[in-house]
């Protein structure tokens, strides 16, 4: 994929285009943004971009493109976390091993690291020392959704290029033009995926979208609540169960308070309208508020069964009264 095949990053492509053109690309560079925008994607095209054998913005057809494409290429790195979660001083000794040496075939030897708030302690301060004496024939690229995990001394020896979350109308149609994913369905999940293209392409196919108007009846229509049919089993399907269910209720508070521009969920305007008139803004403010709990819960391995019982007791307290 190159600059030209990527969505949604205008402004950072552009960022990185001008530092082409001036050649002022070399260093250390932040990818910092949301995860599932195109950082990493981002990141290759640059590689491919400053290796291309055919012109400066990146043909994806010459062989050095193909060879970054198909993760081939000897002098294209990609660091990532080990199965322990943290990226380990051994990975950074041998980058920087490798960064001295003169690139085998290509004008500049890239190293990404991804998730690189995932460096022990150790490895960052051994990457801090390349970044302060990096080879110009190289460049070192850091991917973050959590820029402030990184030392501030590492921050400094780089420059920065912030990625935002994609617009919901761009995501819905990549999702209905390249994925054949139904509007009201790709509009749905524009709105969990909050700008992230890679998560969007990620829950696209999940049951729980398909099971979204019964997993809604449970909760706040007067379906029997059954424990078992939700995904309890899964962290990421119970996020975005509860992240479906917490749009409802930024929907309700809004209605409410007598907002009815950016609803989420407006093919339910009717129906949550009705809900809006069985709860107070303050008892909104507490749902959400036991929302934002549960999915500190969720990640501190509460039992869900404990979680899920007490978010729909919040819930139905008034529904049912």
């Amino acid at each position: 994929m190159s600059f030209n095949e990527i969505k949604g990053q205008s402004r950072a492509i552009s960022v990185l285009l001008k530092h082409l053109e001036s050649g002022r690309i070399s260093g250390g560079y932040i990818f910092s943004g949301p995860e599932g925008v195109g950082k990493k994607a981002v990141a290759l095209a640059l590689a491919k971009a400053l290796n291309c054998q055919q012109n400066k913005s990146g043909c994806s057809q010459c062989v050095s493109c193909l060879k970054i494409k198909n993760s081939q290429h000897p002098d294209v790195h990609v660091i990532s976390s080990a199965d322990s979660g943290l990226i380990k001083i051994e990975d950074i000794r041998s980058l920087r091993n490798d960064i001295y040496l003169k690139p085998y075939e290509a004008k500049k030897k890239i190293f990404i690291i991804d998730d690189a708030h995932n460096l022990t302690a150790e490895a960052e301060n051994a990457l801090l020392k390349v970044l302060e004496e990096p080879p110009p024939n190289s460049l070192i690229i850091l991917i973050t959704s959590k820029p402030g995990m990184l030392f501030k001394t590492v921050i400094s020896r780089c420059k920065t290029i912030r990625f935002s979350p994609m617009d919901n109308e761009v995501i819905t149609e990549i999702l209905r033009k390249e994925h054949g994913v139904e509007e009201e369905a790709a509009r749905s999940i524009a709105v969990l995926s909050s700008g992230r293209l890679g998560y969007a392409l990620a829950i696209k196919d999940s049951p729980i979208l398909s099971q979204r108007k019964h997993i809604i009846d449970m909760f706040v229509g007067k379906k029997e609540f059954d424990m078992d049919f939700l995904p309890l089993e899964s962290k990421e399907e119970m996020k975005l169960m509860l992240s479906m269910l917490l749009s409802l209720f930024r929907d309700i508070y809004l209605i409410k308070s007598d907002i009815t521009a950016g609803l989420l969920n407006a093919g339910m305007s009717a129906e949550l309208r009705g809900l809006a008139g069985q709860y107070e803004l303050t008892e909104l403010d507490q749902i959400i508020s036991d929302f934002a709990d549960s999915f500190l819960f969720i990640e501190q391995n509460i039992n869900r069964r404990i979680i899920i019982s007490n978010l729909r007791l919040a819930i139905c307290k008034k529904t049912y009264s």
